[in-house]
């Protein structure tokens, strides 16, 4: 039998803009976390329509759906400045496998059928060159770590993909990065701020994945970030058997 728990916390910073979903839906659970940044609007509208939009979903065409779902979401936050990353995981009843779909650089951790790890992409130009080279083709601007509109002016953002950012659509890539993954043991939605880059020294992976097998939830892992400390807010959501 499986088990979910999930945590946030503001951190350091003097409001909480990610937000997170677990529901029930047709078929199977659905789990999602939105890492909000310039404010919240745009992760709330992620966390109340996309359980509505799945649910109104006909099929079993998972991956298909997922796609359709964040075509959806883009439609309905396109005009927002503030923006949001979303990572997004569908386990169906049977629980054999995850259906996951990442955009931005929420990460995503699964230990697989096979026992080995799965690991979620990073939508980030400090760290995804590859990311960074195609934001730049679209006609952005790398510089101190983040992508800019065509003048350093206005704001600049390390995602090369993410929900709203109005001031620079064009610069950003909509899609998700789409996956089916045979379940193992766990399945781990977050935001950054469990890896906070400033924790490089503590290896902040590794170390949240031996945590997980030592029989922490995630309360635990989020306290462990926020200890260290990190200076963002922290959510996480476990699936574990």
């Amino acid at each position: 039998m499986s088990i979910i728990t999930y945590a946030t916390h503001i951190g350091k910073r003097r409001y909480n803009e990610d937000r997170l979903i677990w529901t029930k839906v047709p078929g199977g659970t659905l789990l999602g976390v939105f890492d909000g940044h310039g404010g919240e609007t745009v992760a709330d509208l992620l966390a109340n329509q996309m359980p509505k939009m799945w649910s109104a979903i006909d099929g079993d065409a998972y991956a298909e759906a997922l796609r359709h779902v964040f075509k959806m979401s883009q439609a309905v936050t396109q005009y927002h400045s503030c923006g949001s990353t979303a990572s997004l995981a569908f386990i169906p009843d049977d629980e054999s496998v995850a259906h996951i779909a990442v955009l931005g650089d929420s990460p995503v951790i699964v230990d697989q059928a096979d026992g080995s790890l799965f690991v979620g992409p990073e939508h980030n130009v400090r760290s995804n060159l590859e990311e960074r080279s195609a934001a730049v083709a679209r006609g952005g601007i790398y510089s101190m770590g983040y992508i800019w509109p065509d003048a350093l002016n206005g704001g600049g953002l390390q995602m090369s993909r993410a929900f709203g950012d109005a001031p620079l659509d064009g610069i950003l890539d909509r899609t998700p990065e789409i996956f089916t993954v045979p379940l193992g043991r766990f399945l781990l939605l977050a935001t950054d701020g469990l890896l906070d880059p400033t924790h490089k020294k503590h290896g902040p992976a590794k170390a949240i994945v031996d945590h997980i097998f030592a029989g922490e939830h995630a309360g635990q892992l989020v306290e462990h970030a926020v200890s260290l400390p990190t200076d963002d807010n922290v959510t996480a959501i476990l699936w574990r058997r």
